[in-house]
């Protein structure tokens, strides 16, 4: 197990935690994600993942993603 990896994604406002990993997934096997939210449901802009391998990490930390049609660094 290798994290929690933060996430940040001020722009991009995760609905479901299934896409969040849906997304990530193609970087490595995930052991954990948390969507933070607010008091009201509403995602915060950032997750929290948990990796079952640090090459995955390097992974996810050496490109630029794409998400809702957003850059995410």
């Amino acid at each position: 197990m290798v994290g929690p990896l933060m996430f940040p994604a001020r722009e991009v406002r995760f609905n479901k935690s299934e896409g969040l990993r849906g997304y990530m997934g193609q970087f490595g096997e995930i052991d954990s994600s948390t969507i933070m939210r607010d008091p009201s449901g509403r995602s915060r802009g950032f997750a929290f993942l948990t990796f079952s391998n640090v090459s995955s990490v390097n992974k996810v930390m050496g490109q630029v993603h794409h998400l809702d049609g957003k850059q995410v660094r």
